[in-house]
C-alpha cells in the first residue's frame, strides 16, 4: 500500500492506464502510476477493523469471592424515640 508523501501535492493523471484517477493525501493506494513512485511512500496495510461485539455475548463472570462491608455502630438506634 502507498500514500502520498508529506509535502507532495495531490494530482490527477491525464494519460495512460491511470488517466482520470486522482491521488490525494490520506488515501491508501494499492498501485501508483508509472514514473510517480518518488511522490509516494510505502505504508503498512491497515489492520482489519475489529468486528462489533455480539449482542448475545455474556459479560465476564465476576470472581466468586464476595466482599462484606460492615459499618461501625453510630450510637443511634433504628427505632423511634
Amino acid at each position: 500500500m502507498f500514500q502520498l508523501k508529506k509535502g507532495k501535492e495531490g494530482f490527477t493523471v491525464v494519460e495512460g492506464p491511470f488517466a482520470g484517477r486522482s491521488f490525494t493525501h490520506g488515501q491508501p493506494y494499492a498501485e501508483v502510476p508509472p514514473g510517480t513512485s518518488g511522490k509516494f511512500e510505502e505504508i503498512k496495510k491497515a489492520a482489519p477493523a475489529k468486528a462489533p461485539a455480539d449482542e448475545t455475548e455474556k459479560p465476564a463472570k465476576a470472581e466468586s469471592k464476595k466482599t462484606v462491608v460492615t459499618f461501625p455502630p453510630s450510637g443511634k438506634t433504628g427505632g423511634k424515640s
